[in-house]
């Protein structure tokens, strides 16, 4: 009973064109140039532009070609035939990545109490002897979520949480159009693994100071692999650490610590400043030490050189002539002690023998 179905169908066809044609005659000129314009206007409304940082593709009846078109004009069939798909490949693209945002209030203590209740103090809740403590509690807040809050270890096995972007340009526009439709939550997938990864094996002091360049560099290395591996059709640029901080509840601890290393380092400098100094002024007294002595001694030698080479000469004169040199020593050693003497007498040779009276001063040389 179904089989006249198709005629039926295909004869209301016929009667359709039958009276569209029928109706088509019965236009008038006019009618009939619109109808002709609007069809050349139809053909032509296929015929796309491409931007100079744009790149097209065309979907035939739905079916994607594999001919990627560049900019300038496009000539495609109209829709529903054919539809014009433009990427933009000439520019970077952004991914902000917040699912890890630090939040909950900041806590200056870390550790909160109250007083016991009726209750706990009958239980003996916190009792020393007679004397009830205060209970230690969590304010609110001061915890995070593992479901609604992202965050992840430190090598150290430190909480660690931020705000990041990640920077991409895309390379191979029939690969990204086929992975659209999960390019986003996939890369940020990607990008929270591959964070994961690094800062697991990384200590927390290295991943907030001087380690964020190489970290950003590894996460982006690892973000680039795994888009080739999904055939992404895209290729990382950058990663960028926007933010990455312990979490806000702890954030007052953790600027206590740099503090206190900002001061150790601060007095590390300045007792090696004070040493340098305190070294740098022994140094220099003991070189001027040393070029005293160092002269001293050159003096000193230079003189016991001269007189024993006079004593040298003095000794060959002597032998030569022992009595003018006799006579010499004692005329120069009496001229010697008469000229430190105050006064002298010296008495006649045929009294008495020769003798010298010498009355020194009081400041002669003994």
């Amino acid at each position: 009973m179904s089989a006249p179905a198709p005629t039926s169908t295909r004869a209301t066809d016929g009667l359709l064109m039958e009276a569209l044609l029928h109706t088509l005659r019965g236009l008038t000129p006019i009618a009939q140039g619109l109808c002709a314009l609007l069809l050349v206007f139809y053909l032509f409304s296929g015929v796309r532009f491409v931007g100079p940082q744009e790149s097209a593709l065309v979907l035939r009846l739905g079916k994607l070609q594999p001919q990627v078109h560049g900019p300038g004009l496009l000539f495609t069939w109209p829709a529903p035939i054919d539809e014009v798909v433009l990427l933009a490949t000439g520019v970077e693209h952004t991914l902000a990545l917040d699912t890890w945002t630090s939040r909950g209030p900041r806590l200056e203590q870390g550790r909160h109490f109250r007083e016991a209740t009726a209750e706990e103090k009958a239980a003996g809740v916190a009792q020393i002897g007679n004397q009830f403590l205060p209970v230690e509690v969590a304010p609110v807040g001061d915890s995070l979520d593992p479901v609604a809050d992202g965050y992840t270890l430190t090598g150290d096995w430190n909480v660690v949480q931020g705000r990041f972007s990640l920077r991409y340009r895309i390379t191979d526009p029939v690969a990204h159009f086929r992975a659209a439709h999960s390019t986003p939550a996939l890369l940020e997938a990607v990008a929270s693994r591959a964070l994961t990864a690094e800062l697991a094996v990384l200590p927390i002091d290295d991943a907030l100071t001087s380690g964020r360049d190489k970290l950003a560099e590894a996460v982006r290395t690892r973000i680039a692999a795994a888009a080739e591996q999904f055939d992404l059709g895209l290729t990382p640029t950058a990663f960028e650490l926007r933010e990455l901080r312990p979490p806000t509840q702890v954030v007052a601890a953790f600027e206590e610590v740099t503090t206190a290393r900002l001061q150790a380092r601060t007095m590390t400098e300045n007792a090696r400043e004070y040493r340098e100094r305190q070294l740098g002024a022994v140094r220099g007294s003991t070189a001027t030490v040393r070029r005293r002595s160092d002269g001293w001694a050159g003096e000193t030698v230079a003189a016991s050189e001269g007189e024993a080479a006079a004593f040298r000469l003095l000794l060959t004169e002597y032998r030569r002539t022992p009595d003018l040199i006799t006579q010499r020593l004692y005329s120069e050693t009496v001229g010697q002690v008469l000229h430190q003497a105050h006064s002298a007498t010296v008495l006649p040779p045929g009294e008495a023998p020769p003798a010298v009276l010498i009355e020194p001063t009081s400041d002669a040389t003994r």
